[in-house]
């Protein structure tokens, strides 16, 4: 898979993260280990909340209206968002 390469933007104004948003420090919503590579990959994910679990990287570059506001955030360095902590699994 070819890295793409995001460039940041700020959310359109009233646009903010949901509270459940894995992007945010104390946050309980996690990513699971093919969540976390598609990020590390550098893949911009859509709102877990709008489109499912399933279905965060499902669009290269998510439209504002299903974009993850919290990536955002935490791409823009501010304070209290932070990358997702991983869904720990066991054998």
């Amino acid at each position: 898979m070819e890295k793409v390469n995001v460039t940041a933007v700020k959310p359109p104004h009233g646009s903010v993260a949901c509270k459940a948003c894995p992007f945010r420090d104390l946050s309980g919503t996690t990513y699971d280990a093919d969540a976390m590579e598609a990020l590390d990959e550098g893949n911009e994910p859509s709102c877990h909340r709008k489109v499912g679990h399933s279905s965060i990287f499902y669009e290269v570059f998510p439209k504002d209206d299903i974009a993850c506001f919290g990536y955002r955030e935490w791409m823009n360095e501010t304070p209290g968002f932070s990358k997702p902590k991983q869904t720990l699994t066991t054998d």
